[in-house]
């Protein structure tokens, strides 16, 4: 199936009402699209969502679990190194930190969790296209003390970094965003019903008994479902690397070009809702 800028932006309403939630790509438009085509074919496909959050899949693992950090200028060379080493730079999956931001988190979890890094680097973006009178109402700190005051009872600084990045990625984003946005939901919308194999009970109590060990160094990037399922899956898949589910960014010029981004994008409008500038 060939997929243009425009089918997204054709598509972006219909992906954002069943979904329910802000978000920042097309990427769950594009699995819309995707659960349209194979609703002719199927009522039922098994997906790999929960596979990254309980097994480390995602480049951030290992940044946050590496001991001996530099500092400084040091800090963000060796960040910007690893973000183009990692190859995941079209996705913006490692925000470079500032060493203010690395020792507030440290304050609140006792390490600098992905979730707070990128909470606050991303904030700095935001702030400047919000409207005055909002601004004294956002505070990502703030946002971010809240949650460390949830997460206290729960002992969370005995935790490693990694199963803390796991722990907040399972709390988080898989059930605020990747389920929402880039899966049940979408294939919901066309009367599919979507498995979760990783996600299964037993799954899921292996996982979390697993030490930060286990995930990194030579079992990185899922290095232990590929061992584990090595003589059922042929060599392709096995040696095979990641492969990202991506929608072009080119796809949002599209999108604000269309008739209803204009009203919603208009003074009256933006000035209602009183949040952005």
């Amino acid at each position: 199936m060939r997929v243009r800028d425009r089918n997204l932006s054709d598509n972006f309403l219909h992906s954002i009402w069943h979904s329910e939630i802000p978000v920042i790509n097309t990427h769950g438009t594009a699995k819309f699209i995707l659960s349209r085509t194979a609703s002719a074919h199927v009522k039922g496909v098994m997906t790999g969502e929960g596979a990254d959050e309980l097994f480390a899949g995602y480049p951030y693992f290992a940044a946050n679990g590496r001991a001996g950090r530099p500092s400084g200028m040091r800090l963000q060379f060796a960040n910007w190194y690893q973000l183009f080493a990692s190859r995941q730079f079209v996705l913006g999956l490692l925000p470079i930190p500032r060493e203010k931001d690395i020792n507030r988190l440290i304050d609140l979890f006792g390490c600098a969790p992905y979730l707070g890094q990128r909470a606050l680097f991303y904030a700095r973006f935001i702030r400047a296209q919000l409207n005055r009178d909002f601004l004294r109402y956002f505070s990502p700190l703030g946002a971010l003390q809240l949650r460390a005051g949830e997460l206290r009872p729960l002992k969370i600084r005995t935790m490693t970094p990694v199963n803390l990045d796991r722990f907040l990625a399972l709390t988080y984003d898989l059930p605020a965003y990747h389920l929402n946005f880039l899966a049940d939901r979408q294939e919901m919308a066309h009367a599919i019903e979507g498995r979760v194999p990783f996600l299964d009970n037993n799954v899921v109590a292996f996982a979390t008994t697993l030490r930060g060990e286990a995930l990194l160094g030579e079992g990185a990037g899922k290095t232990l479902i590929r061992r584990a399922f090595a003589k059922r899956l042929p060599p392709e898949t096995l040696g095979s690397r990641k492969k990202i589910f991506l929608s072009p960014p080119t796809a949002v010029d599209d999108i604000l070009r269309s008739e209803w981004a204009y009203h919603l994008l208009s003074r009256d409008v933006t000035d209602a809702v009183g949040v952005f500038d």
